[in-house]
């Protein structure tokens, strides 16, 4: 056991030690490896862009304009020379459109020139007025915007016309159908959109309206409303939400309770505004450099020193851009290089001394003891249903010396076949076995060598260990047999399949106050079993209740280490003799927060001892609070003896009135407060679990113990 032990010495050393490459590798790519802004690449078209956007990754799609003509250019951006393709529409007759737009896929261009309506389809060549007829000359006359939008839930290309008196109205011109619109007031106009929202409003009057593409005809919408002056930019990031960019430098981005944060730095009048991964957003404007600010808007740094910049547009590879000269583009994060500091002997040599430490310090941790502090489940993984062994343990045997080999997967322990390591119990170190007699798999806790050592406490486990293989009750682990290897002790109980009401608990998922109840009143059972056989757990926690996938037990109690035995006899516990604890003076055995105030002042005690214990964990469950849990076990101990926790009613008023007097007397201080057995908590669990769930039909009670006096149940 002791070579087994030092195996996993060496594994938790190699594991530590790479854990400190790991995070020093990690320290090194986000603060080691810088980027250089990108050199700019030059797009040289016939005109500077009024437009610019991307259409994918690597297609940048521009609108020039060269007297009274448009042209609309596509740029592919490969690695290499950006390959360009350009479609010009015909000679506008009144010199001007009234409105124009492109579609986010930069495959379809729309124009209203002389009160019709004319959409180009670029890649086939195909030009139709067809939409025309279904606009009113006078209505056509006075059209103030035109924007081109896909429809989400059609994937179909939409017009978007804001007309002079404010209406907002969508037209598929595939089908000349009419999708509806709204009632703006005059002065609102196209602010911004890309290919999932358009955004509607006034920059100036500080309002403006984000509309999801996902469905237009639900035209879901949602207002943004702003007190700082001089916006001049916009864009949409995070799945709807706009961040502004003002003319004095500031970028402002909306919090949750109708407050916006704001840069902390100024960085001059914004012009343009772009969507970035991850929530964050690119800015340009008159200032040197394009920069990139993280989703806070409390970092940035510089992405290309281009100057001053009008239009900006991001895709997931390329950021292009234009300003009053120049048009072009950079890749994102293609320049990394290594920081100084990385490069630099004493970076080096503070990492080999690092490491050196670390290795020594792994070393030095691992040759102590197994530590032997909380408990875990004993067993976990998959049951076997065949053969069961009877519980009873008939004798302590002896079997050789174990050897290495004998703990590796396929090894020896006494009979027992090792196959996985579990965890780390409250007596030692708990494997997954095999029982080749029986052909079923089982749990073996090997107790720990300072347990193991003291004649007095394995003299005193042994033969609580016997007494508690003599339950045989669905509600409590069943144990298997007792063993010995050379020094070392080892038990062997049912393997279980679930998870422990801690885990449960540490999940977040919430338990109904009639499923918690039906959880505490199954451990009630198990322990009223045990308390018949005179033996008291003195350590009921969420830990120690594990909560099976059989439907027949559903709940077990483990983790006896800590139980002792009382003299079993008739009558008032109260009027019984206790027991003393096995323990130095100033000790308490049991975990704090959960063990009775007799168990903090080391008094005698009884089976109300655990009765408060359960308290505690049906506190827990009800409220989501631990009743006496505090920083420190001084002021938890304190807790326990002088804390009078709030009623669960009064934490939670939609629970029975009835239920706060139960959790109150199993949290008395003085055990002669409490109920006097587990058999008495039943009997008033049980009403309030029927009044809780009138559906439940599980049974309660085993054949030996009947809580209403009715025998067996066969609900």
């Amino acid at each position: 056991m002791t070579r087994f032990l030092y195996r996993r010495r060496a594994w938790i050393t190699i594991g530590g030690a790479l854990a400190y490459l790991i995070v020093c590798l990690v320290v090194i790519l986000t603060l080691g490896v810088d980027r250089r802004p990108g050199t700019p690449v030059a797009l040289n078209g016939e005109a500077l862009p009024e437009q610019m956007w991307f259409a994918g990754t690597d297609r940048l799609v521009t609108v020039e304009r060269t007297e009274a003509r448009l042209t609309v250019v596509s740029w592919e951006l490969p690695e290499g020379t950006p390959q360009r393709s350009r479609v010009e529409l015909p000679t506008l007759d009144s010199g001007e459109p009234a409105a124009y737009a492109v579609a986010p896929n930069g495959r379809s261009v729309a124009w209203i020139e002389g009160g019709r309506i004319f959409v180009r389809d670029l890649e086939g060549g195909v030009e139709t007025d067809a939409l025309a007829h279904h606009l009113d000359e006078g209505q056509a006359g006075v059209v103030q915007q035109l924007a081109l939008v896909m429809d989400r839930s059609s994937d179909r290309l939409v017009a978007a016309i804001i007309y002079e008196n404010g209406d907002l109205q969508f037209w598929d011109y595939s089908n000349l159908e009419n999708l509806g619109g709204s009632n703006m007031p005059p002065t609102w106009r196209f602010a911004y959109h890309d290919t999932d929202h358009l955004v509607v409003g006034s920059l100036a009057e500080k309002d403006v309206m984000v509309m999801p593409l996902h469905d237009l005809k639900d035209m879901a919408f949602k207002n943004y409303f702003w007190e700082f002056p001089g916006v001049t930019a916009l864009c949409v990031v995070d799945g709807g939400v706009p961040v502004l960019g003002t003319e004095r430098g500031n970028i402002f981005r909306p919090k949750a309770n109708a407050t916006w944060d704001t840069s902390p730095e100024r960085l001059g009048v914004i012009h343009a505004l772009a969507p970035g991964a991850d929530g964050s957003v690119y800015a340009g404007g008159d200032f040197d450099g394009i920069y990139r600010l993280s989703h806070d808007l409390l970092e940035k740094e510089v992405v290309t020193s281009a100057t001053p910049t009008r239009l900006l547009s991001v895709s997931d590879r390329f950021l292009a851009f234009s300003n009053g000269d120049f048009t072009g583009f950079v890749e994102l994060n293609a320049e990394r290089y290594l920081a100084p500091w990385v490069k630099s002997p004493g970076y080096w040599l503070a990492f080999i001394l690092g490491f050196i430490g670390t290795l020594a310090t792994l070393i030095g941790l691992t040759r102590a003891a197994p530590p032997t502090g909380g408990s875990t489940p004993p067993s976990s993984g998959e049951t076997d249903d065949r053969d069961t062994q009877d519980a009873q343990v008939d004798s302590v045997h002896d079997d050789p010396p174990i050897a290495v080999s004998d703990i590796a997967p396929g090894g020896k322990i006494g009979r027992y076949e090792a196959l996985a390591y579990l965890g780390q119990g409250g007596m030692g170190v708990v494997l997954r076995a095999r029982d080749p007699q029986l052909d079923r798999e089982v749990a073996i806790k090997i107790v720990s060598e300072k347990f193991s050592a003291n004649d007095t406490a394995m003299a005193r486990f042994k033969s609580e260990a016997r007494a508690i293989a003599q339950l045989r009750h669905p509600n409590i682990l069943t144990i298997h047999d007792i063993g010995q290897t050379g020094e070392l002790i080892y038990l062997v109980t049912e393997l279980l399949e679930g998870q422990t009401l801690e885990q449960r608990i540490k999940e977040g998922r919430s338990l109904a106050p009639a499923d918690a109840l039906k959880i505490v009143a199954l451990v009630a059972v198990g322990l009223s079993a045990a308390h018949e056989k005179g033996i008291v757990h003195r350590d009921i926690k969420p830990g120690n209740i594990f909560l099976t996938r059989d439907q027949e037990s559903k709940v077990k109690i483990f983790d006896f280490g800590l139980a002792q035995t009382v003299p079993v006899e008739p009558g008032d516990p109260a009027t019984r003799p206790t027991v003393q604890h096995h323990t130095s003076p100033g000790h308490f055995i049991g975990t704090p927060g959960y063990s009775s105030p007799e168990q903090v002042r080391v008094r005698p005690l009884d089976e109300r001892t655990d009765m408060f214990s359960l308290g505690c964990v049906l506190y827990e469950l009800l409220t989501g609070d631990r009743p006496f849990i505090r920083e420190t076990m001084a002021d938890t101990a304190a807790a326990v003896l002088l804390f009078e926790p709030p009623s669960v009613t009064t934490v939670d008023e939609s629970l029975p009135e009835a239920l706060g007097g139960i959790v109150h007397r199993c949290l008395a201080k003085e055990p002669e407060d409490r109920f006097a057995s587990m058999r008495e908590l039943l009997a008033e669990l049980v009403p309030l679990i029927r009044e809780l769930d009138d559906s439940w039909q599980e049974p309660l009670i085993s054949r030996d113990t009947d809580v209403d006096g009715s025998g067996d149940q066969d609900h």
